[in-house]
This record gives C-alpha cells, sequence and structure tokens, in this order.
C-alpha cells in the first residue's frame, strides 16, 4: 500500500503512511512528522517530496520514506547513540534520525558529491530553524548533527577509533561485499551496520557480536546505485567529537 501514500504536506503524507500500515511505531511517526521531506529538496519542487516514492532531481536523491522506515527499524535506535549516515545526500536521513537519538546521540553523515553537501546543509539549517519558538526546540543538539564533504574510503581509521566508534551505521549507496569490512573497523561492540549490498542487490543487517564475530541478516531486495569511490580525492572537512 506504500504507491498509496500521497499528500499534499508533510503532515498528510505521515497520515497516510499510518493507514497504509507502513509505519506503525508512534516513535517513528513523531519523528516523520518533525522532519518535512519538503525542507530537503529543491524548493521548486517541494510538492513532489510528499509521496512514498524516490525523489531524484538532479544531484537530489532521497530514497521513498517506506525504504527509511524499513532502515529505521534495522537500525535499532535509542536515545544517546552515535550514528554514521554513508551518503548522507541531501540530510533527511540524518535529521530523521537525530530526533530518535535526542540531545546527548550524535548524527554524523559524508558524502562525496560537494553540490549535495552545500545542498544539505542548507536544509539542516531549515530544519532546525523549523524548531525555533516551538516545544520541539533544543529536543536536538545542533553540534550533534554534522555532514562533511569527502569520500568515506579515505576516513583516517586510527583517528576515528580513537575519537569516536558509531554504534549505527548506514551505507546508502550499493557497496560491493569485498569493502564492507572497512566500515567493522568504524563500529563498536554490539553496533549494527545496515547496507545494501551491491553483489546480491539485497539490504542486510550486520551486527558485531563481540570483537570480530559478526552477523548478517537478509532484510529485502532492493536496488541501489552504486557507492561512488573516487581515489585520491582530498578530504577537505572534518567531523569534530
Amino acid at each position: 500500500m506504500a504507491w498509496l501514500s500521497i499528500g499534499q504536506n508533510n503532515n498528510e503524507l505521515c497520515n497516510k503512511l499510518q493507514e497504509n500500515n507502513v509505519i506503525t511505531s508512534s516513535v517513528i511517526i513523531k519523528a516523520f512528522r518533525l522532519t518535512d521531506r519538503g525542507d530537503f529538496v529543491q524548493q521548486k519542487f517541494r510538492q513532489e517530496a510528499y509521496s512514498d516514492r524516490p525523489y531524484k532531481r538532479d544531484y537530489v536523491h532521497i530514497s521513498a520514506p517506506h525504504m527509511y522506515v524499513t532502515v529505521i527499524e534495522a537500525l535499532e535506535l535509542s536515545e544517546g547513540l552515535a550514528f554514521l549516515n554513508i551518503g548522507s545526500g541531501s540530510g533527511y536521513l540524518s535529521c530523521l534520525i537525530a530526533t530518535l537519538l535526542g540531545q546527548s546521540g550524535v548524527s554524523h553523515g559524508i558524502d562525496i558529491n560537494s553540490s549535495v553537501i552545500d545542498h544539505s546543509r542548507d536544509c539542516c539549517d531549515r530544519w532546525f530553524k523549523s524548531f525555533e519558538g516551538t516545544i520541539n526546540e533544543g529536543m536536538v543538539c545542533k553540534e550533534g548533527v554534522q555532514i562533511v564533504h569527502g569520500n568515506c574510503f579515505d576516513i583516517d581509521i586510527s583517528s576515528s577509533v580513537n575519537r569516536c566508534l558509531y554504534d549505527r551505521i548506514y551505507i546508502g549507496a550499493g557497496c560491493p561485499a569485498k569493502h564492507i569490512p572497512f566500515f567493522y573497523q568504524l563500529l563498536s561492540e554490539n553496533g549494527i551496520i545496515v547496507v545494501p549490498i551491491d553483489d546480491s542487490n539485497e539490504l542486510v543487517k550486520i551486527r558485531r557480536v563481540c570483537g570480530q564475530v559478526y552477523t548478517s541478516t537478509h532484510i529485502t531486495q532492493v536496488h541501489f546505485a552504486p557507492l561512488v569511490n573516487i581515489a585520491n580525492l582530498v578530504v577537505n572537512d572534518s567531523i569534530t567529537t
């Protein structure tokens, strides 16, 4: 019933997602209501954001809401966790998840496209401003939501391990199976990675059980654009922790 979830605004879209049982969790629907999908697209196409389908315009690509529901459920989120979004795009998912992590949580993102980064930072600023003067002001720590420009494979692992391991990681593009162990180095004990595997077109949930012991669970069949890996890309930004 996902394809019937269409509204004139974010609240109507959320109502339809509930009516069609796409979202059944009161916690998750609150996050969707607090994060207006229309704030994360080019504003002249804002109306296109309010349907349960992927949004693709120029360099801005956003997965369908039902896919993000699947991802959020698989990540098993709770307040205070540290989250890393690989291929963070518009910043929509990063902000959605930030509302679930609360004031003490961390929501970091990285994207290889500089135009997307500029767009996402504007979108995140718009999103934070929407809270000003409301009862929701201060529910998310602005300093905890950071999105940087760079190639995820150029992340300084030794520095990251010393400063911040992530409890949850989402990879928003098809990742070859051979590259997934790279991200294990950023994952905390009992941490979870949700990733579309490019080789098999499946979305999987990987849990770090203990040390180098991992379990993998099939979620659903998907088709994602492949993860971009540009060698020797200079990373100009850094995430502060």
